[in-house]
């Protein structure tokens, strides 16, 4: 991770999540996003605005829904999500080699954190077992050596579940 943002380890653990983003050549994927691509253009023409726009959030109004929930709800971690994340840092802390430098206490706050902000993104008083594993998956997605997460080379190359609450 110091590699591609050029921080230091310990700059590097003052920072909840680093996304490092690397556009890989993968012919499959370079087809998949390529075919999206040049479809959503041809259908620009076939849609009005209107129509294509029916149901989203504004950028206006999503910033009055974050503004809302920052100021509404402070969540408190269940018991179920003081499991999981106390189970996931002793984890990495048991098997830090590469990552030691992010596995201190820090870890752990930021898992805590991030786990608090899924909760109030999704408009939730409590932190659940989900919005932990939520934050778990967006600080394992940032590290080079993913110690739960398999198959995720490249966090563009990924996508997301459609029934989140069952996996």
């Amino acid at each position: 991770l110091s590699v591609n943002t050029t921080l230091s380890g310990p700059l590097l653990s003052r920072f909840d999540i680093v996304l490092v983003l690397l556009d890989t050549k993968n012919l499959e994927w370079d087809k998949i996003v390529s075919s999206h691509i040049l479809s959503e253009h041809a259908q620009k023409d076939k849609i009005s605005a209107n129509d294509d726009l029916k149901g989203l959030w504004t950028l206006l109004m999503l910033r009055r829904y974050i503004h809302f929930v920052r100021g509404h709800f402070r969540p408190v971690l269940t018991r179920e999500a003081e499991k999981v994340i106390s189970s996931y840092y002793q984890l990495q802390r048991r098997s830090a080699t590469q990552n030691a430098a992010r596995t201190t206490i820090r870890m752990l706050e930021s898992l805590i954190r991030l786990a608090q902000a899924h909760a109030r993104l999704m408009f939730r008083h409590e932190v659940t077992r989900l919005d932990a594993i939520s934050a778990i998956i967006c600080v394992e997605s940032s590290m080079t050596t993913s110690a739960i997460l398999e198959n995720v080379d490249n966090v563009l190359h990924s996508s997301f579940t459609d029934n989140p609450d069952e996996e």
